[in-house]
């Protein structure tokens, strides 16, 4: 009897496991990933900056100013050692400021510019065999020039830069980008806002982008929280055309010693030729590199904080 209790009970059963199996719900799917940082998601995982990435930085900077500086002084038949010790000078400074600029308080773009023009003055003096502070090239805010300033500040005039005044009137002109007051005050570059899309960067599309002494951003971006990283990574690329310019600027100087009627344009405007030289050739040799591996994305990254 034993087998037609267990028949009765299992076919008792049956119903309910059925209605059981029915109404279970399925597997849920797996949950998308939340973005707390964009800056993180566009670039990185955000670990901690490891400091042989830091070190990295600063030795970058030091020995580029060095060199600099070295190279020109030996080339205008001055002294290698003298233009590679202080042109160091420079550089370690220039990497302060790049520091200050990708900080999170409301002014370091604007302190951190100030700061490196400082090292790039010194590199310039050091390569033009100059005393170390005789003459500075501070930039003014966002606008598109810079004053220079003689030693102590004697025979001080402001120079207008042709390709940052470009940058400007584009975002100026162009009706999908809006001026962005508060930012391109704190920032000490020129930012503007798009009506919520992408640029074309080495044709991929980018969230945000810097050019000579100007930033453009993805006007959607700016709403996501951790937003700073995006700014502060941009605001080192401003520097690093600021370096661009300066190189520029010392091969302009020389063109008008050759060319004497040069001297009176160059004195309110920077033409920026062997500038725009540098930049085109830079451009050439990115091409040739993976964008996150070129030194100057790299070095964004580690100043901003994000993974490189």
């Amino acid at each position: 009897m034993t087998w037609r209790r267990c028949l009765v009970v299992a076919v008792w059963l049956a119903p309910a496991v059925r209605s059981a199996t029915a109404q279970a719900p399925p597997n849920p799917p797996p949950s998308p990933p939340v973005i707390e940082d964009p800056g993180c998601y566009y670039y990185g995982r955000c670990p901690a900056v490891w400091w042989g990435e830091e070190l990295a930085v600063v030795g970058g900077n030091v020995l580029l100013g060095a060199l600099t500086a070295g190279l020109w002084q030996e080339l205008g038949g001055g002294s290698f050692k003298d233009g590679f010790t202080r042109g160091a000078l420079g550089g370690a400074v220039i990497y302060a400021g790049k520091r200050i600029a990708s900080g999170r308080f409301p002014v370091a773009g604007l302190l951190g510019r100030e700061v490196a023009a400082v090292g790039h003055s010194v590199v310039r003096n050091a390569g033009d065999g100059r005393g170390t502070f005789d003459r500075l090239a501070l930039p003014l805010a966002f606008l598109p020039a810079h004053v220079q300033l003689g030693s102590w500040g004697k025979d001080a005039r402001v120079r207008v830069d042709v390709l940052a005044l470009w940058n400007l009137g584009y975002g100026l002109i162009e009706p999908k980008l809006e001026f962005d007051w508060s930012r391109s005050l704190t920032w000490g570059a020129a930012v503007f806002t798009s009506r919520g899309y992408d640029f074309l960067v080495d044709d991929a599309q980018a969230s945000a982008m810097a050019a000579v002494g100007t930033i453009y951003l993805n006007g959607d971006l700016v709403a996501f929280p951790g937003f700073e990283r995006v700014g502060a990574h941009e605001r080192v690329h401003v520097l690093q055309g600021d370096a661009i310019t300066s190189w520029g600027d010392a091969a302009d100087d020389w063109l008008e010693a050759q060319v004497p009627p040069l001297r009176w344009v160059s004195r309110y405007v920077t033409p920026n030729l062997f500038g725009l030289g540098l930049f085109a050739l830079r451009r050439i040799v990115d091409s040739q590199v993976e964008y996150r591996h070129r030194p100057g994305e790299m070095e964004a990254r580690a100043l901003a904080g994000q993974d490189p």
